[in-house]
C-alpha cells in the first residue's frame, strides 16, 4: 500500500512534527522512536523531510493495525508500508469520536471534517466557564474570549478559523488537545463509573488488594472504556492532520 498523506505531513511546522512524534512515542509497542527523533533532528530549513514524513505514516498506520496482520501484510505481500490504509485510519478516529464523514471526501477533507465537528460539536456543549479555561489556553485576551464565546453562541462564528487567525497554529494545537483531553475525562467520569466499579469487582479479588492495587486496576480499567491507549494516539493524529489540512486549504488560506 502507498504512502498516502507524505504531502500532508510535509506541509507541517516543525511544532506539529513535534507534537505528533512524541504523540506517537511508545515503549509498549515496535514503533519506530529512534528514526523518528533522528529524522527530525536532522531537518534543518523547508518542507519536512520525506523520510520523516513516511516514518512517521509507517508509524501511525502500524498502530491502528493488527499485529498479526501487519506481518502479513509486512512478509508475504511485501507492502510499503504494511499498515492499514489511511482511510480506515481516519474514518476509525471519526467513528471514536461520533463523527460522520462523507464516503467519497478526499483524506485531506475527511480530516478537516473530523477536527472541524470534533471542535464546534464539543465545544459548545461546554459550560461558559469550561470554554473561558480552555481559551485561556491559548493567550487570548478577555475581550477576544468574550466576541468568540457570543459569536459561537448564536452560531456566527467557527471556533477554529478564528482561533487559527487569532492564536496561531502551535496554540490551536493545544487548545483542540485540550479539549479533547477534557472529553475523555468527562465520559469517564460521566458514563464509566458505574463499568469501573462492576468491571473490578467482578475480575478482581478486591478484599485481598490493598487501596493502591485497586486505584490502579481502576484506573487501568478506565482507560480502556474510553478510547484506549493505542486509539487515543491514533484520534489525536488525526485530529491534528486535520489542523494542518485545514491551516493549508484554498478556503483558510
Amino acid at each position: 500500500m502507498p504512502y498516502q498523506i507524505t504531502h500532508i505531513l510535509q506541509k507541517a511546522t516543525k511544532d506539529d512534527a513535534r507534537y505528533i512524534i512524541d504523540t506517537l512515542k511508545s515503549k509498549l509497542s515496535f514503533t519506530d522512536n529512534i528514526s523518528l527523533e533522528e529524522g527530525f533532528k536532522h531537518w534543518k530549513d523547508g518542507a519536512m523531510p520525506l523520510s520523516l514524513a513516511r516514518g512517521i505514516e509507517k508509524d501511525l498506520r502500524y498502530l491502528a493495525s493488527n499485529d498479526i496482520a501487519y506481518k502479513w501484510r509486512q512478509v508475504y505481500k511485501k507492502e510499503n508500508p504494511p499498515g492499514i490504509r489511511i482511510e480506515e485510519v481516519v474514518n476509525d478516529a471519526a467513528k471514536e469520536l461520533g463523527i460522520k464523514t462523507k464516503p467519497f471526501c478526499s483524506i485531506e477533507q475527511r480530516l478537516q471534517t473530523i477536527v472541524e465537528s470534533f471542535v464546534e460539536n464539543n465545544f459548545t456543549k461546554l459550560p461558559v466557564d469550561s470554554q473561558i479555561e480552555l481559551l485561556k489556553k491559548v493567550n487570548l485576551p478577555c475581550d477576544q474570549i468574550t466576541t468568540i464565546i457570543d459569536g459561537v453562541k448564536n452560531k456566527k462564528l467557527s471556533v477554529i478559523p478564528v482561533l487559527i487567525s487569532a492564536a496561531g497554529p502551535t496554540l490551536t494545537a493545544i487548545f483542540v488537545d485540550a479539549l479533547l483531553t477534557k472529553l475523555i475525562t468527562k465520559m469517564i467520569s460521566k458514563k464509566a463509573s458505574d463499568s469501573i466499579i462492576k468491571e473490578v469487582s467482578s475480575k478482581l479479588p478486591l478484599k485481598l488488594l490493598g487501596p493502591v492495587m485497586w486505584w490502579a486496576s481502576t484506573l487501568w480499567i478506565a482507560n480502556s472504556l474510553f478510547l484506549g491507549p493505542v486509539k487515543r494516539k491514533t484520534v489525536r493524529v488525526v485530529l491534528h492532520l486535520g489542523l494542518i489540512s485545514l491551516r493549508n486549504s484554498d478556503t483558510q488560506n
